[in-house]
C-alpha cells in the first residue's frame, strides 16, 4: 500500500470516527433533555418512568460512548504501531483524542447525574 493510500484511509477512519462520537454525545444529550424535560416521544411520562431513564439508560449510554471511546484508543494505536512514519502521528493523535473524550465522560457523568437528579426532585417538590 502506498503512503498516500494509507493516509487516505486513516483520514476516511478519523472522519467517521468524528461523526461516531458526535453521534453518541448528542444521543445522550437528547436522552438527557427527555429526562429534564420528561417528555418521551412527543407525550408526556411520570416521574417515576423519568427516574428509571435517568438511573437506566443514561448510565448505559454513557458507559457504552466510554468502551467505544477505549475501543477506538486500542485500534487507533494498533494502526499507529504498523502505520508508516508518515502517518502514525495522526493515528496517535486521533488515539489521543478517543481517550480524552473517555476521561471526559467519566468525569462529567457524576455531575450530569446529579444535576438531572436534582432537577426530577424539583419537580417532585412541585
Amino acid at each position: 500500500m502506498t503512503n498516500f493510500a494509507e493516509l487516505l484511509g486513516i483520514v476516511a477512519l478519523g472522519i467517521a470516527n468524528g461523526f461516531l462520537y458526535v453521534f453518541m454525545d448528542n444521543w445522550i444529550v437528547s436522552r438527557s433533555d427527555a429526562i429534564a424535560t420528561g417528555t418521551f416521544g412527543g407525550a408526556g411520562a411520570p416521574l417515576k418512568h423519568r427516574r428509571y431513564r435517568l438511573q437506566t439508560n443514561l448510565i448505559i449510554n454513557t458507559g457504552v460512548l466510554v468502551f467505544i471511546c477505549g475501543l477506538l484508543v486500542a485500534a487507533w494505536l494498533m494502526i499507529g504501531r504498523h502505520a508508516s512514519d508518515d502517518v502514525q502521528l495522526f493515528a496517535y493523535l486521533t488515539a489521543f483524542v478517543n481517550g480524552v473524550g473517555a476521561v471526559g465522560w467519566l468525569a462529567v457523568l457524576p455531575l450530569h447525574y446529579r444535576h438531572l437528579a436534582s432537577i426530577l426532585r424539583q419537580a417532585e417538590a412541585d
